[in-house]
């Protein structure tokens, strides 16, 4: 998969608030890439970055966007606080733009006590304990592409952090998205389904929030 790495940036020396940033040029063919490639390379890069989280631990060194809604990458030692909190403070985002709802309120008091716990405390029990990955996070048929003359898959905009792996299936089987679920499959030919496998979909669910 390509990467395009970035030179060194610098203030402009008008102003010395202006960013300025060279980076290597991809042509790309804005088509969705091969699916078995695709998911193929995805995977690879999520093992190949296990282990390598600051202290084994969520989050981020520094915030980073999906879109325009901040994402709080304070660094956390379990997963569920750090989907917890990411979550509710998109919500945060959301309300302060939207307004609140009264049914959204009183849905999210049993999500957060009951369905967050039930599905992902069991993935860091025992010896199948899940380990951060480094994540685009923001996976959709917009964010990815071929490389011009070539069939090589290449992802761009991401919204990094360190997270399961699972969490950036988020989009796979969701319609409008355009991955479908064979996606999911093909994905987890490279990297298993995390314990317990039961809850699989129902973690996938809840990540596609």
């Amino acid at each position: 998969m390509a990467s395009p790495n970035p030179w060194p940036s610098a203030p402009t020396p008008q102003t010395l608030t202006a960013i300025f940033m060279f980076v290597l040029f991809i042509d790309m063919a804005l088509r969705i890439p091969d699916l078995a490639k695709f998911c193929a390379v995805l995977a690879e890069m999520h093992q190949n970055s296990i282990g390598h989280s600051p202290e084994g631990k969520y989050g981020f060194h520094v915030p980073t966007f999906q879109g325009n809604m901040e994402q709080n990458n304070g660094w956390t030692n379990k997963w569920e606080e750090y989907y917890v909190r990411g979550l509710r403070d998109f919500i945060k985002q959301e309300q302060a733009v939207q307004g609140r709802s009264e049914e959204l309120d009183e849905l999210l008091v049993p999500f957060f006590e009951k369905v967050v716990p039930r599905l992902l405390r069991p993935l860091e029990w025992g010896e199948t304990k899940i380990k951060p990955c480094l994540l685009h996070v923001d996976i959709w048929y917009g964010n990815i592409a071929e490389r011009t003359g070539t069939d090589e898959p290449i992802m761009f905009d991401p919204a990094a952090f360190w997270a399961h792996n699972e969490y950036e299936l988020d989009s796979f089987g969701v319609p409008r998205y355009k991955l479908r679920r064979q996606w999911l499959e093909e994905y987890h030919k490279h990297f298993p389904v995390s314990e317990p496998q039961k809850d699989a979909d129902d973690r996938n669910l809840i990540y596609s929030m």
